[in-house]
């Protein structure tokens, strides 16, 4: 289905956005995954990813994964996922030591200055 936006999807499918906003974490849309299931997939992934690594890592994801992870850290609810903001192109920064996390900085934007 290519890509739609915000608007659009309110407007073509009312009775799903609906929905969606009364269970943000359960709602599965057709073919998709809820948050709750976003969630024990990425934490999984990113659990063993900081087992299994020495050193610093980076990881990139979409504002969904952020959020999943950022959530876990905090222990934030997922029913609560988009009191977490997190702009295009942010920097969040985690510290990991002896089994446990740390958010050392959350949604840092930078100006990327051309060579």
């Amino acid at each position: 289905m290519g890509r739609l936006y915000f608007e659009e999807i309110r407007r073509k499918f009312p009775k799903e956005f609906i929905q969606r906003g009364k269970d943000i974490a359960n709602f599965r849309p057709p073919g998709g995954e809820n948050f709750r299931q976003l969630s024990e997939r990425v934490l999984n992934k990113f659990q063993y990813i900081m087992e299994n690594t020495d050193g610093n890592i980076l990881i990139t994801g979409h504002a969904g994964v952020n959020r999943v992870i950022i959530c876990h850290i905090l222990g934030v609810p997922i029913d609560n996922i988009f009191s977490i903001s997190q702009d295009y192109g942010c920097l969040n920064l985690i510290g990991w030591s002896k089994g446990k996390y740390r958010l050392k900085t959350l949604n840092k934007l930078t100006k990327i200055i051309p060579a």
